[in-house]
């Protein structure tokens, strides 16, 4: 994976070394891809104004761009928040390129057909009962 910083926060070489750990992860879901083709695109800011630091992520994949933003009074904790978003973020468009949740929609209709088809059933036997108990 390639990196790229940028931005006017302080103690840049311990985030990087955050950034870079923390984004083990994402190259572990994106190993199939060439290296090449995944860029991490990272922005520190700190604000002097809030006493804050922002952190945001751009994730360059093979088919598509994902970014996450991170604001914190630490650094390190805004880079953490930022890579949580990040993180949700792939999560799903994984989940979309795999089509599960087409896979759980049509789960949870196939669910409510059974559902249905025991309603039926139960209604059918409680009807059943009452006409033999009418017939008896």
């Amino acid at each position: 994976m390639q990196y790229r910083f940028h931005g006017n926060a302080a103690h840049v070489e311990k985030a990087q070394e955050l950034v870079r750990r923390k984004a083990r992860l994402l190259e572990r879901r994106f190993a199939n891809a060439a290296d090449d083709l995944k860029l991490l695109d990272v922005a520190l800011h700190y604000h002097d104004k809030t006493n804050s630091y922002r952190a945001r992520l751009l994730f360059r994949g093979p088919t598509q761009q994902i970014a996450a933003d991170g604001h914190a009074d630490t650094l390190g904790y805004a880079i953490r928040r930022a890579f949580h978003n990040l993180y949700d973020q792939v999560d799903r468009y994984l989940a979309d390129l795999q089509r599960e949740p087409e896979i759980r929609r049509a789960q949870s209709e196939g669910q409510a057909e059974r559902e249905a088809r025991l309603r039926e059933m139960k209604h059918g036997t409680i009807e059943q009962g009452s006409e033999e108990a009418d017939v008896g």
